[in-house]
C-alpha cells in the first residue's frame, strides 16, 4: 500500500474475470461504499451472471491517503471464496 490519491474519500472497485480481464469498474464516495448496497458486492447472482471471479478495491480517506486495499475471490456461482485485506496500519486479514 502507499501513497496519496488526488481524489479524497473515494472507493474504487474493479471486477475481473478469472483470466484477469476487467468486467467493470466503479468509483464512489466512501459514504456510498459503506452505507449503500451494491450488486457487485452484495449479489452473488449479479457476479455470476457477469463472470466476476475477483473484486479488487482501494479506499482513500478524506486526506487522500490509501487506507485499505482488498482482493476478494468468488466461485463461478458468485459465492464468496476468500479474500485478503491490507489496512493502512499494515494489518492483513486473509482467508
Amino acid at each position: 500500500m502507499g501513497g496519496r490519491h488526488q481524489k479524497r474519500s473515494v472507493a474504487i472497485l474493479v471486477a475481473k474475470r478469472s483470466d484477469g480481464a476487467e468486467v467493470e469498474r466503479h468509483e464512489m464516495s466512501l459514504h456510498d461504499y459503506y452505507e449503500e448496497l451494491h450488486d457487485i458486492i452484495d449479489s452473488g447472482e449479479y457476479r455470476a451472471s457477469r463472470g466476476i471471479a475477483v473484486l479488487e478495491g482501494r479506499l482513500w480517506d478524506s486526506d487522500g491517503k490509501l487506507v485499505q486495499e482488498f482482493r476478494t475471490r468468488y466461485r463461478p456461482d458468485g459465492a464468496y471464496e476468500g479474500g485478503r485485506v491490507v489496512h493502512a496500519d499494515g494489518t492483513v486479514n486473509e482467508d
